[in-house]
């Protein structure tokens, strides 16, 4: 009983519903399109999000830090430093995204183009590759292309990523560094030895404490003391004809010079004007329509607000009626991608003067624990993408009905209402707020 972290499922058949912002539950970093996070059915889970809700906690205290033998050389010849901060931190990923001083570092962080911080011309100085590409990637993302990856000659590949939820649990499992005076985490995925900031933190089920591939090197830069971070990852591209990837010793030290040049860059975070024009979710807010959302169902109130990234934003209601089982979460998610593709369980919609796709959705694993009408999800199309690019603007949302404490233990009871049933209006207020 109960559904699993990250996942939605219809029947049998499990859903992952993704958006460009990050692993929220455990801010692992990640080649492409993140998960969004789904909590698990069942009177436990929701406990845990009425708690959350109560006992968000602003763990701030300022943390020093102890330097730790050894200096490793860094590709630019420079020693590196590698250090620990003692107890004390940012607290855990929930609590992160719930603090209400969050809305405005994300109304910062809207402002920041992540191409303006990437810099081709730093790759082409450090030998990477005479030809170099830079375009957007995700709505907060950024990729620079150095080389062509042709027949016997390398590329690189440099992702950038603003606004990765990092607590103190990922924290201690990866590596602290100095770069350029400031400290920054090399993940353990990167697959280089290292002493984990805090050595007795446990590694994420299924994982492995070195990493399992030997061309990606990441490192997580914090936004002050947010508990959030950029993230930059290097990618060596195995050139055309090769048959498998090599292993690159060096790519944690090319990571590093690299960061080091554009660090400044990352602590400033310029705004900029927007890479595109009107219509564009550049710059929008999600959870400027929470109001609207909340109008759309009397009794309730909004509990709590999470902001896992600039243009991700999740709603939780609470109604306090014994006789309502059910609390209501909404999803909205801003998003940079290909236009999606009718499918089998999804149905055309038109809200807002935007066409989509309607689909109802499921939370449950198991058949016998799914109610109907429990879950909904719609996407819009504010910005067309050109053909087979993944440069359209996109406008996801959904409702799921969360069952409250002690409910379920015998069986699930009907949903107040299908989940499915508000989206057109809701979509009327989203897409209000995305062209504000």
């Amino acid at each position: 009983m109960g559904r699993k972290k990250g996942e939605k499922t219809m029947g049998h058949t499990r859903i992952l519903r993704q958006d460009r912002g990050g692993d929220a539950r455990t801010g692992t970093p990640r080649d492409h399109k993140p998960e969004q996070h789904i909590l698990r059915r069942g009177p436990s889970a929701s406990r845990l999000v009425r708690l959350a809700a109560i006992s968000i906690l602003a763990v701030t205290m300022a943390g020093c830090e102890q330097t730790i033998p050894g200096t490793p050389t860094a590709f630019g010849g420079a020693a590196v430093t590698t250090t620990a901060p003692v107890p004390g931190g940012v607290g855990k990923s929930t609590e992160i995204v719930a603090r209400p001083e969050q809305a405005a570092l994300m109304e910062r962080l809207r402002r920041v183009d992540p191409c303006s911080i990437l810099d081709a011309d730093i790759a082409v100085e450090m030998g990477l590759g005479p030809r170099t590409a830079l375009n957007e990637a995700g709505i907060q993302e950024c990729k620079l292309v150095s080389g062509t990856g042709e027949q016997g000659e390398q590329a690189y590949l440099f992702n950038l990523t603003l606004a990765h939820v990092y607590d103190d649990a990922e924290r201690g499992r990866n590596y602290a560094e100095q770069v350029a005076g400031r400290q920054v985490y090399r993940a353990a995925m990167s697959g280089l030895p290292g002493t984990p900031a805090t050595p007795t933190a446990p590694s994420p089920a299924g994982s492995s404490p070195t990493g399992d591939r030997g061309d990606t090197c990441y490192y997580e830069i914090p936004i002050a003391r947010s508990g959030y971070t950029s993230q930059l990852r290097l990618r060596r591209i195995t050139p055309k004809g090769s048959t498998a990837a090599e292993e690159w010793p060096q790519r944690c030290d090319v990571l590093r010079d690299y960061l080091s040049r554009i660090i400044d860059r990352l602590e400033r975070l310029d705004p900029g004007p927007a890479p595109v024009p009107e219509p564009r979710l550049y710059g929008k807010d999600p959870c400027a329509a929470s109001d609207a959302v909340l109008a759309r169902y009397p009794g309730f109130a909004l509990t709590r607000t999470d902001r896992y990234t600039p243009y991700a934003c999740v709603l939780t209601l609470h109604h306090p009626s014994p006789d309502v089982p059910y609390d209501m979460r909404v999803d909205i998610n801003f998003s940079r991608n290909i236009d999606q593709q009718l499918g089998q369980r999804r149905q055309p919609i038109r809200i807002g003067g935007l066409t989509g796709q309607i689909e109802e959705t499921s939370s449950s694993v198991m058949p016998k624990d799914y109610v109907p009408g429990e879950s909904c999800h719609v996407v819009l199309a504010l910005r067309p993408s050109s053909p087979g690019e993944e440069d359209g603007h996109q406008i996801s949302y959904s409702t799921m009905w969360l069952p409250k404490p002690n409910v379920g233990m015998y069986g699930y009871p009907p949903v107040p209402a299908h989940a499915c049933d508000a989206l057109p209006d809701l979509g009327e207020a989203i897409v209000g707020a995305a062209r504000r």
